[in-house]
């Protein structure tokens, strides 16, 4: 396919672009899509805007949001790419892998560009371009005229820019069918598939918005770049059929209208592995692979294994979002969850004639998302629990109280201890221990409600060497609002901390954070982030609440472009 190869200075303009936030058009001669709009910022932009002039930007007015330059990660690119194909083309491989050093994957900082990195999405576009010229009849469904091609353009590159095309857009592409019709027309179609996948405008969330008369520094979002930031935020993907009519009717920038959306798309199960990441993330889980265990000691580890906890973390979020209690303080105490063939070992429990099946948990056992095999697993060692990890994820994550790092000689102040020493006297050793014992009460105290918890998930009532576990732990100096004291077992530190308001608030912090794609950073933010975890708390941690004042709020639909401090 030599006449579809393209030229790196395509995807070399997205370069430019970096991560920090970016300006928005100047003036209001460009509508908030870029197509074009009227010079009427007041409403005729197609954002739902009124006539009357938006309060001034502060804690008590308008409230928008600095919003990071953001490039589709590896998994959002993934679903595109299944979506404007309709399922006939596999994503490529090729495309460059998100960095896991962030909190969230969708941070503008975990996507930057490297020389490396504009290779490899100029070989995975080719490579869904390749895919295409293999399956032209099915991708393109007409005879390839010219009104057909014309037709493929304007169609492909409105889903794939998440907005109707303008004028040199579409003039760009109808060059490289042109280009490469010179060998074929599958050719020319190939090449309009590759150049449109190493263009900025497919490859980040591109939010120009429209700038305010009365301020300008402030940008009004139109109505296909709600529709995409909200199609990102709780499906990875591009905007379905009805986002987008939504948005060609300019009826998304009506608050109500945006709500309902973000709500349709909350009951559809396609929300459950955005909902999930989100969560995962949250949770500090890292990425298992099914190669983390010992085999002798957990010789049914593995990666189908692996697939199932994630796979079963997903059904959870998904069911509590979706069901008769949509809460925070659910998600920390469901008392069933579904199981299939690969985890009823871990919990004792038969296997499901097929698929997956619901499970009432143990009470005294198990409750909710922090005892579930994915959590405990992904906080744990390769051979046995680890009360560290376990409870610094509950601290920092859950609590949102930082732990300092440990200090230069952390390894030589560690403890002498019997190879035989069980978790629990590695913890209360480390406790002791007058360099480290601060830290690791913060930590250990909480892991030790876990200990009934093995590498995988699986409940013991015994370490490996015989010696009876005990579960009780120590919850020392958590943030106002939250019981301190001893805990015995999960069951009850969940129950603890799942009505907490400090626990919503820091869920909260955590929610807007990933979002917005990165932290907050200005005293209008901070004002907004309070208001929503203060609402959050009032509603009873209703979580689809959350997303849908989220989505109405001024950091969702308006954007700061240097203004507010």
């Amino acid at each position: 396919m030599h006449a579809r190869h393209t030229a790196r200075w395509i995807f070399t303009l997205s370069l430019t672009a970096g991560t920090a936030c970016y300006e928005g058009v100047s003036g209001t001669g460009s509508s908030a899509d870029g197509t074009g709009g009227s010079d009427d910022a007041s409403g005729s932009d197609g954002s739902g805007g009124t006539d009357d002039d938006p309060p001034a930007v502060g804690c008590e007015g308008l409230r928008p949001a600095r919003t990071p330059l953001r490039r589709l990660t590896d998994v959002q690119y993934r679903n595109t790419i299944g979506d404007l194909f309709a399922g006939a083309i596999t994503p490529s491989d090729n495309f460059p892998a998100t960095s896991l050093g962030y909190d969230y994957t969708n941070e503008a900082a975990a996507d930057e560009i490297s020389a490396l990195d504009v290779e490899e999405v100029m070989n995975a576009a080719e490579d869904v371009a390749d895919q295409v010229m293999a399956a032209i009849d099915t991708v393109v469904g007409c005879d390839l005229s010219a009104s057909c091609v014309e037709g493929f353009v304007d169609d492909f590159g409105a889903r794939a820019f998440r907005r109707p095309l303008d004028a040199d857009e579409r003039a760009l592409l109808l060059a490289a069918y042109d280009e490469g019709a010179a060998d074929s027309p599958a050719d020319g179609i190939g090449r309009v598939v590759a150049v449109a996948l190493q263009m900025p405008q497919f490859l980040y969330l591109v939010e120009s918005g429209v700038i305010d008369d009365e301020d300008p520094n402030v940008a009004r979002l139109g109505d296909h770049e709600l529709a995409a930031r909200l199609s990102y935020l709780l499906w990875d993907t591009m905007p379905d059929d009805e986002l987008r009519a939504l948005a060609d009717a300019d009826a998304l920038g009506d608050p109500e209208t945006l709500e309902a959306q973000a709500r349709r798309l909350l009951a559809d199960g396609r929300a459950d592995a955005a909902l999930g990441r989100f969560h995962r993330e949250w949770l500090d889980l890292p990425t298992l692979r099914g190669n983390e265990k010992d085999p002798a000691m957990y010789p049914g580890y593995g990666a189908p294994q692996v697939a199932s906890m994630l796979a079963q973390v997903d059904r959870l979020i998904g069911g509590v979002f979706r069901g008769d209690e949509p809460t925070l303080a659910r998600l920390f105490t469901a008392d069933t969850v579904d199981i299939d063939a690969n985890l009823a070992p871990i919990y004792g429990a038969p296997a499901p004639a097929s698929g997956w099946a619901p499970l009432a948990l143990d009470p005294t056992q198990r409750a909710g998302i922090l005892t579930t095999p994915l959590v405990l697993a992904a906080q744990a060692t390769q051979i046995g629990s680890s009360t560290v990890h376990r409870g610094k994820m509950v601290r920092t994550r859950v609590l949102c109280q930082p732990i300092p790092p440990p200090p230069p000689n952390a390894t030589a102040q560690a403890p002498q201890l019997p190879p035989d020493a069980t978790e629990r006297e590695r913890g209360e050793a480390l406790m002791e221990n007058p360099e480290c014992g601060g830290c690791h009460l913060q930590m250990d105290g909480i892991g030790f409600g876990f200990e009934n918890f093995d590498a995988i998930g699986a409940w013991r009532t015994t370490y490996p060497t015989g010696t009876a576990i005990d579960a009780t732990g120590i919850l020392a100096s958590p943030p106002e609002g939250v019981e301190s004291g001893e805990f015995v077992g999960a069951v009850e530190l969940a129950t603890r901390i799942a009505a907490a308001d400090e626990v919503s608030t820091c869920y909260v912090e955590h929610f807007v954070r990933h979002a917005r794609g990165g932290p907050t950073t200005t005293e209008v933010e901070e004002c907004a982030s309070d208001d929503l975890a203060a609402a959050f708390a009032e509603s009873g941690q209703d979580l689809p609440q959350l997303v849908a004042a989220f989505v109405r709020g001024d950091g969702f639909r308006f954007r700061d472009v240097g203004g507010a401090p």
